[in-house]
């Protein structure tokens, strides 16, 4: 699963980022920030599964990033990760769903404790909707391990994505639904998502690199490009 780490605090992030053990865990760092303002665009850049954010951070803090995620973004799981053991911080958090509120400092056995079971919940939460989209189209399969861990960062809408592209081309294949074609329609799915994202990064880029920024507002304009 991937992880996206918000704190203030370099000391903070190079801790979690140097000391806990990434390559021995299914877990992926796929980014960092200071603050929540940075961190959302990142967020919806790199679609982590979980995000671990500090409390008290400039510009953006982390109570108004788990509103926004909440809101923009619910599937993520959220850890909240403060120096203060308050109870209306932590009230709080309960009612923006965070998953887990720990104490600084925190070591890495504590931090795969936390990650295990918050990754835990979001996969059984991913089964039951495979299990509802599965269900309405009158399929009683219980999906895959397997199936879970290739929808890592799919949201409901995206689940339902693959249960009608599967059945559509069991359909056309004339077979029967079955956990195999969910797997392969899912990694499918995923190969296209970064497909995509890859020709949109490269059209950003071109974009960059035929801008500029106006000295006297600051903006960027985009340059004359020559035919």
């Amino acid at each position: 699963m991937k992880v996206f780490l918000t704190d203030d605090e370099i000391v903070v992030r190079e801790g979690i980022r140097e000391s806990f053990p990434w390559d021995e865990t299914p877990y992926t760092l796929v980014g960092e920030a200071p603050d929540g303002e940075m961190a959302l665009p990142m967020i919806r850049d790199t679609n982590p599964d979980i995000v671990i954010t500090d409390i008290r951070m400039p510009f953006m803090d982390g109570l108004e990033l788990c509103r926004v995620l909440r809101t923009q973004m619910p599937w993520i799981g959220i850890i909240v990760l403060s120096g203060y053991d308050e109870f209306e911080y932590a009230r709080q958090c309960i009612q923006l769903g965070v998953r887990e509120y720990l104490l600084k400092p925190i070591d890495a056995t504590e931090l795969r404790e936390v990650l295990d079971k918050v990754s835990k919940q979001l996969e059984e939460e991913r089964k039951a909707i495979f299990r509802v989209h599965l269900k309405k189209k009158g399929k009683n399969l219980e999906p895959s391990n397997k199936l879970i861990k290739a929808t890592d960062g799919f949201n409901g809408a995206d689940i339902e994505a693959v249960v009608n592209e599967a059945m559509e081309c069991c359909f056309i294949e004339t077979k029967e639904l079955s956990l195999e074609k969910l797997e392969e329609i899912a990694s499918q799915t995923i190969s296209i998502s970064k497909s995509c994202k890859k020709q949109i990064d490269n059209m950003k880029k071109v974009f960059e690199e035929s801008s500029f920024k106006d000295a006297t507002t600051g903006r960027i304009t985009k340059s004359e490009i020559s035919k």
